[in-house]
């Protein structure tokens, strides 16, 4: 497997601009670092979502079905 693939893809407009600033602000060296590290955000908050679920609404779910009342 390789270490990195390269990609291509089609930004509107207003996103492009974005990326572009961020970029010449000197907050990213590269476009592809900041898609890079916005696919690590979205990767995490994915993460962080599966746990809440797992961890707190089907719990209290459960908790709901066993006693309706509460």
């Amino acid at each position: 497997m390789r270490a990195s693939q390269q990609f291509s893809v089609s930004l509107p407009a207003e996103m492009a601009e974005a990326v572009e600033e961020k970029v010449k602000s000197g907050a990213y060296a590269s476009v592809s670092d900041m898609v890079r590290d916005g696919v690590r955000a979205l990767l995490d908050r994915d993460i962080e979502v599966e746990e809440w679920l797992r961890d707190e609404v089907v719990p209290g779910h459960a908790e709901y079905l066993a006693d309706p009342s509460k």
